[in-house]
């Protein structure tokens, strides 16, 4: 808004009016405040700041003690709604950089980050974090109360400054053997295992001086910094009647490897030869019996409420610190191992991975289902029987379609018995011819090598042209077993025509070929496809027979489909499909033929179908029929073949 000033009306004087003005204003920004209004915006409020909290962990972010406080502490934040919490989360990574030196790297990189980022509550999650903040608390947060989680041997130190509280998690060793001992009355001998990775000895210290006087029938050992090996070699043989107090343990390996207290306990657990409590809720499960445990995300729950009544403006030393409560929880496996009588766990104890007996369970589904498995048992026997013999009838019935189409490919091959007798005597005339002329010159007086070599070429070539054409009969005729191959359909239809050329050229028959180009490969049996074309391009002849031998013109076409299927048509200009036929003419003895037997068709639909194709016919709008069969390709392939013509007459 602009200056307020000036002399407005009657007179008054001009200091009078602006302080009237200013009265009238506050009255009015009173009112809209009273009534939910924000103000006009030359007097709106900035955004209050985000309350900020931040947490020091001792271990890495991948410590199970840690991740469990972490989680306890961010369900509470993101629970409140008063007002919004940044959260962060720093770590001193004791287990992976150990020394002053490091502490002294963090502290830097600490006050250099959060130099301009005011921190409203700063939480010690452990011990070492409480140390690491009492000693550099003025330097990086001054102005931060101190929330902890750590012994109450630390807390006398932090009592100037902005403030401090927290949560004491004093470990009580002697209620925590009292429970032992009270499960386990006749033990002499008690074994406490304790470790950290700087190796101090400091769990082992508070432990004998709280210890001290404690049962003096009951002898008290100490494992502390234990190797691995060592620890699992002397848990392995402990004398009768002892008991083992697990407080926590950390151990870095030969490989550099930091091993976790629940690693640990997972080797120890399974050889131990006396019942191992635990101190913390994280530990049971891990094979312990059990305890008065912390819980980690209890912990940091708690934590977070306490953090959460500092930031709505409680002073930190006016909160009292409290006790970490502790829970009786127990392994109900662990409690059955050692023979624990349930009544002498304390009351209100969390029994954890109890299960009764699967009898006890489920008694009444296991009787109906050894009922239910009895009758399935019979009638699965009978499936069994029943698909025996359905495989042995279906077994016999490929034999007899296998004989039948052999005895198809005979039949079709008899046809062209007389042509093929054709291309075979030819070759072997040739033969004799170029003998009797190789004897004339070897007769003269001079030899013509030249020539000689010329009639004996011959020969050769006309003798492989003879074997190639017994050799694809042969083929054909071998009685075989279907075998399954990558194929080229082009050059299906290219092995075909050369079977046949004699028999179109005997027939009058010209062939024109429009072949796909890039043609994909199919998975299919080379003899079997040859039948199929040999059988629909001699019917195609046949249906010819009455037409002027210069109108009898076949085409074959391959084209591959948008849908990955590969096409085969043959076409012919003879006397077509007749509408009463139909479907009907792939059916078995279905024929136009005087002297058909009607399988042909029926055989090839069975090998395309057995190839995961179709094979249909179709009237012409003009004359003749077209059928064709199709079979997928063995993968997919981009882009459709484009037509390529090769015009192959025989007249």
């Amino acid at each position: 808004m602009g200056a307020l000033g000036g002399n407005v009306g009657g007179g008054e004087p001009a200091s009078e009016r602006h302080t009237a003005r200013r009265a009238a204003l506050c009255l009015a920004l009173c009112c809209l405040l009273v009534a939910g209004v924000s103000p006009p915006n030359g007097y709106s409020q900035a955004p209050a700041r985000p309350k900020r909290v931040l947490i020091l962990y001792t271990n890495s972010e991948q410590s199970p003690v840690n991740v469990g406080i972490d989680r306890g502490f961010r369900n509470v934040l993101e629970s409140e709604r008063a007002f919004n919490i940044e959260y962060f989360a720093e770590y001193l990574e004791s287990d992976r950089f150990l020394g002053e030196r490091q502490l002294q790297v963090l502290h830097d990189y600490l006050q250099k980050k959060y130099a301009a980022l005011p921190i409203d509550v700063v939480v010690a999650s452990s011990n070492a974090s409480h140390a690491f903040l009492l000693t550099h608390r003025e330097t990086l947060f001054p102005d931060a109360p101190l929330l902890f989680l750590s012994g109450a041997h630390l807390y006398k130190a932090a009592a100037t400054g902005p403030g401090s509280t927290g949560i004491s998690t004093y470990r009580d060793y002697r209620k925590r053997l009292d429970l032992a001992l009270r499960l386990h009355p006749e033990t002499e001998q008690v074994f406490i295992i304790s470790g950290t990775l700087s190796r101090n000895g400091g769990i082992e210290r508070t432990a004998r001086n709280e210890l001290k006087g404690y049962k003096p029938d009951v002898g008290i050992t100490y494992l502390t910094d234990r190797s691995l090996d060592e620890l699992v070699a002397s848990v392995k043989q402990l004398p009768h009647r002892s008991v083992i107090l697990y407080t926590w343990q950390q151990w870095r390996n030969e490989h550099g490897t930091v091993l976790e207290p629940a690693d640990i306990l997972g080797a120890i657990a399974p050889v131990a030869s006396a019942p191992i409590y635990a101190m913390f809720a994280s530990h049971v499960g891990s094979g312990v019996v059990g305890g008065e445990v912390f819980s980690d995300e209890g912990l940091g729950q708690r934590a977070a409420q306490l953090a959460v009544r500092i930031l709505k403006g409680e002073r930190a030393r006016d909160i009292p610190v409290e006790v970490a409560p502790t829970t009786p929880t127990f392994d109900w496996r662990q409690v059955q191992r050692w023979g624990i009588e349930e009544d002498l766990l304390p009351p209100g104890s969390t029994i954890m991975f109890r299960e009764p007996s699967v009898w006890q369970r489920y008694r009444w589904y296991i009787a109906t289902a050894s009922g239910i498995g009895a009758l399935q048992a019979m009638l699965i026997l009978a499936l069994l029987i029943q698909r025996a013999s359905r495989k042995r009838a279906e077994e016999k019935a490929r034999v007899q379609q296998r004989e039948l189409t052999h005895l198809s490919r005979v039949v079709t091959l008899g046809e062209l018995t007389g042509t093929l007798a054709h291309e075979v005597v030819q070759p072997l005339s040739a033969i004799l011819v170029n003998a009797h002329a190789a004897r004339r010159l070897l007769d003269r007086d001079t030899l013509d090598r030249e020539e000689l070599q010329g009639a004996l070429d011959d020969i050769v070539q006309a003798d492989e042209r003879a074997t190639e054409v017994l050799g694809r009969v042969a083929l054909a005729l071998k009685k075989k077993n279907s075998v399954r191959e990558e194929l080229n359909l082009n050059d299906v239809v290219g092995e075909t025509l050369k079977l046949s050329a004699t028999t179109l050229k005997a027939r009058s028959v010209s062939v024109t070929t429009f072949l796909a180009q890039d043609l994909p490969g199919i998975h299919g049996d080379r003899i079997e496809l040859q039948q199929v074309l040999l059988n629909l391009i001699l019917n195609a002849c046949d249906a010819m027979g009455e037409v002027p031998a210069a109108r009898r013109r076949l085409a074959i076409k391959t084209e591959y489909g948008a849908d990955d299927m590969i096409r085969v048509s043959v076409t012919d200009l003879g006397k077509g499909i007749s509408k009463e036929l139909g479907d009907k003419i792939f059916n078995s003895f279905t024929t136009t033929k005087p002297n058909g037997l009607g399988l042909g068709l029926t055989i090839s639909r069975t090998i395309i179908v057995a190839h995961r194709g179709q094979i249909w016919g179709e009237r012409n709008d003009g004359d003749g029929a077209t059928f064709t069969f199709c079979i997928p390709a063995m993968h997919s392939h981009i882009g459709n073949g484009r037509p390529k013509v090769a015009v192959g007459d025989t007249a």
